[in-house]
C-alpha cells in the first residue's frame, strides 16, 4: 500500500507496518464511512479475528471498484501475492447473497481453537477507510 501512495505522489515515511500506514493516513488525511468508499481509497481491516475490534489495523486494500449495491471490490496482497478480494458494508457476516455472489471474502482461516465471537469475514474486520487526496 506504502507503495501504491509513493507512486501515486504522497511522500511519508513510516516503519512499513499497516498500523503505520493508518496512524498517517487517519492524522493526515480524510477518513470516510465505509458505504462513502470510492475507487482508490484505502480499507484497512482488523485481522486478529475476536470481536470487538480493538485496534485497526493489521490488513490492507485498496478499493477497485464499488458496485451499485454497495460491494466493495479492493486489492490486496497478504504475505505478497496480489489478491482481489470483497467486503460488502451493508451485510458485513454474511459470506454470499441469495444469487450465490460473494458479498466478503475470508480475511483468516477458521481454525478449530477459535475462541467464541471470532471473525472470519472482511466486513466484520473492516475498521477505517481512508482518502489519500
Amino acid at each position: 500500500m506504502e507503495r501504491a501512495l509513493h507512486d501515486a505522489g504522497f511522500r511519508f515515511g513510516t516503519d512499513g507496518s499497516t498500523r503505520a500506514l493508518w496512524g498517517y493516513l487517519r492524522t493526515t488525511h480524510r477518513l470516510v464511512g465505509a458505504t462513502d468508499a470510492r475507487p482508490g481509497d484505502i480499507l484497512f481491516f482488523d485481522s486478529r479475528g475476536v470481536a470487538p475490534v480493538a485496534e485497526c489495523a493489521d490488513r490492507a486494500g485498496i478499493v477497485e471498484s464499488v458496485g451499485a449495491g454497495g460491494r466493495i471490490t479492493f486489492v490486496e496482497a497478504p504475505g505478497g501475492r496480489v489478491r482481489r478480494s470483497f467486503v460488502d458494508p451493508a451485510h458485513p457476516s454474511s459470506r454470499r447473497d441469495a444469487r450465490g455472489e460473494i458479498l466478503n471474502s475470508f480475511l483468516r482461516p477458521i481454525r478449530i481453537d477459535d475462541p467464541p465471537g471470532a471473525r472470519y469475514f472482511a466486513g466484520e474486520m473492516l475498521c477505517g477507510v481512508a482518502r489519500a487526496r
